[in-house]
């Protein structure tokens, strides 16, 4: 199943994108904690794509039986500054990316020539 939702790039419409997921029925897949994961680290793309980038922010959410992939996109390139330790916490900023890899089971990245840049994020379903 996949759901569609296009977002302006407005930084107040972050928190709309968790009403997004929450409305998407992913937690008939996911246990709680990892709906919480899920909202987090789209939340953090969302806000990197408001932040960096040019056009209203594209979110998919893909549900298979042992999954769920977020795809986040927009025109924009994403450019990563080597903030995805631990001890990135200690900075202000830039935690973001280091939040998607911590707590998606796997993560992709895609910046084409053309400026737009999708990032997807797949969360197992527990027990797979």
């Amino acid at each position: 199943m996949r759901h569609l939702s296009t977002h302006p790039r407005r930084p107040r419409r972050v928190a709309d994108v968790r009403a997004f997921i929450d409305e998407s029925g992913v937690s008939a897949i996911l246990s709680p904690e990892r709906v919480f994961d899920l909202k987090v680290t789209v939340s953090e793309a969302c806000a990197n794509a408001v932040e960096h980038g040019q056009s209203e922010v594209r979110i998919m959410l893909w549900q298979l039986r042992d999954r769920v992939t977020a795809e986040i996109s927009n025109v924009g390139r994403f450019v990563p500054r080597g903030r995805t330790s631990p001890e990135a916490a200690q900075q202000h900023r830039g935690l973001g990316l280091g939040l998607m890899l911590t707590l998606a089971d796997e993560i992709q990245m895609n910046t084409k020539r053309r400026g737009r840049t999708t990032i997807w994020l797949t969360f197992d379903r527990d027990g797979y």
